[in-house]
């Protein structure tokens, strides 16, 4: 899968203004550079994390047409920017919804690979990115699961075999 940005392009993304998963797996699914997504994403600085809004205003702002379906509970991808919601206490009845916003994580798809921070800065079979999340979800304190809440189904561009 083709990507605009390197290993280093993303350390010195990440040290100098805090692009993290939602930045990245959206460059990655628009096949731009992380710069290029810091423009697109003024509302991201200072806040360090990426909702659903973020991320409609990037897709609109850019021109991309997108299938939006929300209030998921799947562990299925679709291709383009699929939102995870890790699973804990923070979900339990009467915390309030935006405390389970900050237990989230933000992952592209296309072709049955998936873009994620969490796996490596690149992209991996999607089997073995839910094989790794499952590995990772007892060491995280409270975490008991993940699943996926918001699909942005659209055709990745970064999909084109690098020759």
């Amino acid at each position: 899968m083709k990507m605009k940005f390197t290993m280093k392009d993303s350390m010195l993304a990440n040290t100098d203004w805090g692009a993290n998963c939602g930045p990245h797996s959206l460059a990655a699914a628009l096949a731009v550079d992380l710069a290029t997504i810091r423009k697109l994403m003024p509302d991201f600085e200072g806040k360090g994390y990426t909702n659903p809004t973020m991320l409609r205003r990037v897709l609109d702002n850019v021109g991309m047409e997108y299938e939006l379906t929300k209030g998921l509970k799947t562990r299925e991808v679709c291709e383009g920017i699929n939102r995870v919601q890790w699973e804990g206490p923070w979900l339990n009845p009467g915390v309030p919804p935006r405390v389970a916003y900050f237990q989230t994580h933000i992952v592209a798809a296309a072709a049955d690979m998936v873009f994620c921070t969490c796996t490596s800065i690149g992209w991996v079979p999607v089997d073995e990115w839910r094989a790794h999340l499952d590995e990772i979800v007892p060491a995280w304190p409270k975490c008991t699961g993940w699943h996926i809440t918001h699909h942005f189904k659209f055709e990745v561009l970064a999909k084109e075999v690098a020759k």
